[in-house]
C-alpha cells in the first residue's frame, strides 16, 4: 500500500507539472469506500480517473503489467498506458482487459487500473521498493495520459536533481 500511494502521489506532482488539474481519493493510508472513490472523480469536470495498484500471487513466478478499462471510452487510454509500461527495462506484458471492477464501473469519465507488476515476484517486489523505480512507474503513466489527452509526443518529463547532475556529480 506504501508503494502504490508513493506511485500515485508521484503521478500526480508529474501531471501537476503538465498542467492538469489533479484530484487524489486519498493522500493517507487510510481506506476509501469504492464508491467514494468513484464519486470523487465524477464530481470532476473531464476527469481521467486511474487507479493504482500492485499485484501479488502465490506463485512467484508471475510478473508483468495489466491495464483494466470497462468503458469503451478508456480504451485508447488503457493501451496507451500499457504501452508506456512495457517500454521499461525487464518488463513483461499481462496485456489490457475489460473488468467490471466497481471503480471502473461507477466512473462517468474514462477509468483504468493500472497493476504496476507483482510485489510476490522478487525483481518487480524489488522495484517497487525501489524510489526511483516507483518515479519511472509514475513517469510512463503519465507520459500515456499526457499524450492521451493532448497528442503524441506533448509529455515532457519532469527534470530531477540526478538528470541535472554533470559526469562529476554537481548539480546546477
Amino acid at each position: 500500500k506504501s508503494a502504490t500511494l508513493d506511485v500515485a502521489t508521484r503521478l500526480a506532482r508529474k501531471l501537476r507539472e503538465s498542467q492538469f488539474s489533479t484530484v487524489m481519493t486519498r493522500s493517507s493510508d487510510v481506506f476509501v469506500p469504492l464508491d467514494e472513490r468513484a464519486a470523487i472523480s465524477n464530481r470532476q469536470k473531464n476527469a481521467i480517473f486511474v487507479s493504482v495498484h500492485f499485484n501479488d500471487s502465490r506463485r512467484r513466478g508471475i510478473h508483468g503489467f495489466e491495464t483494466y478499462y470497462h468503458s469503451p471510452v478508456a480504451r485508447n487510454l488503457a493501451y496507451r498506458i500499457q504501452q508506456h509500461l512495457v517500454t521499461m527495462r525487464g518488463a513483461s506484458n499481462r496485456g489490457v482487459k475489460t473488468a467490471n471492477f466497481r471503480v471502473l464501473r461507477k466512473a462517468l469519465y474514462p477509468a483504468v487500473l493500472v497493476e504496476c507488476g507483482f510485489l510476490s515476484n522478487r525483481s518487480e517486489g524489488a522495484g517497487a521498493r525501489n524510489a526511483s523505480y516507483r518515479d519511472e512507474l509514475a513517469d510512463k503513466i503519465a507520459e500515456a495520459i499526457v499524450d492521451e489527452r493532448y497528442g503524441k509526443g506533448t509529455y515532457r518529463a519532469p527534470q530531477t536533481a540526478s538528470d541535472s547532475a554533470d559526469s562529476s556529480g554537481h548539480t546546477e
